[in-house]
């Protein structure tokens, strides 16, 4: 039996069919937070948050931008002035 075939098992986003069973489990930019819900990961306030200005969480990930006066550079992260 595929338990994901029905209502994609209950799981928010994606659903892993397994011997007898199933699991649930996020895109990348989420997290599992209870056995079948996805929770936003907050790229910004982790502690490798590239940017070097002001950081934009978004669902699933996040962009960088620059204070007045400065433009961010090809890379997506540094600002430049």
């Amino acid at each position: 039996i595929d338990e994901c075939a029905d209502k994609n098992g209950g799981c928010e986003q994606i659903c892993n069919n397994t011997v007898g069973s199933f699991q649930c489990s996020c895109l990348v930019g989420f997290t599992l937070a209870n056995d079948a819900f996805c929770s936003d990961i907050n790229e910004c306030a982790l502690v490798n948050n590239r940017c070097s200005h002001d950081c934009v969480n978004t669902p699933g990930s996040y962009h960088c931008t620059c204070k007045n006066g400065y433009y961010l550079s090809n890379d997506s992260y540094t600002c430049l002035g």
